[in-house]
């Protein structure tokens, strides 16, 4: 976090009022692929509660994916990656933008992760869109 603040000049969290703002959290450090996300949602969560924000306050994510190189690749990226977004989010969905890159400024890493959380709306009633009906096996 310091060299955010000394070498680039900026704040890895911003809290105005209720909304929390992350800037972008790099992948890793870890052994795996899974390992490094799940560090990086570790990291996610202890930013937000340094800004008095949980991770059932995320009401929007940005994910930069460096790694693909085109649809499919991206594809097969995400199908690691969603299970363990969805660890973290296990029972409600934030509004969630994954976007392709050719690189990011921590070196080896394969993803970085913006967020916005609004204190305390993980404890409101929300509007519910319905989920959509499960696809038959095999789509």
């Amino acid at each position: 976090m310091e060299r955010s603040y000394h070498d680039y000049h900026y704040t890895p969290v911003v809290k105005v009022g209720d909304m929390v703002i992350v800037s972008g959290i790099p992948s890793g450090p870890g052994e795996t692929y899974e390992a490094q996300i799940r560090g990086l949602f570790e990291r996610l969560k202890a930013h937000l509660e340094t800004a008095g924000a949980t991770m059932a306050d995320v009401v929007e994510l940005t994910s930069f994916h460096a790694t693909a190189t085109d649809s499919e690749s991206f594809g097969a990226e995400f199908a690691r990656f969603a299970p363990i977004h969805a660890e973290y989010f296990p029972d409600h969905y934030p509004a969630w933008t994954a976007v392709g890159t050719t690189a990011l400024l921590q070196p080896g890493a394969a993803v970085e992760l913006r967020a916005v959380a609004v204190i305390g709306s993980g404890k409101r009633p929300r509007a519910d869109i319905p989920k959509p009906a499960p696809r038959p096996a095999g789509n």
